[in-house]
């Protein structure tokens, strides 16, 4: 789970590969994606709210334009990755397993 700090939209990823986006006002995800054929492990948005990167057990790990809800870059590692974060410079820092790679 991620907040997209431009519009305050927070994001889940779940068991089935599905992130979904909320609103603070609504009852019901105002998006659904389908991003992985495996669970979600990580989601990160940046700065700017463009941008969404999410991984996933698959050992995939896409780049998202949030605005067309369609894949940019997509990458595989034979670890998955489990944790996600962007810099303010917009650098991609991914966790896998014991080691860390900042992209």
């Amino acid at each position: 789970m991620t907040q997209n700090p431009y519009n305050a939209v927070i994001c889940i990823g779940d068991p089935r590969g599905q992130v979904t986006m909320w609103c603070p006002n609504t009852g019901a995800p105002v998006v659904k994606m389908l991003c992985h054929s495996g669970a979600v492990n990580a989601i990160a948005v940046d700065i700017p709210g463009k941008h969404l990167v999410t991984a996933g057990t698959d050992g995939k790990m896409k780049v998202w334009d949030i605005r067309t809800y369609k894949p940019i870059h997509e990458y595989w590692n034979p670890t998955p990755a489990t944790k996600l974060a962007i810099s303010q410079k917009g650098l991609l820092c991914v966790g896998l397993s014991n080691e860390v790679q900042v992209t």
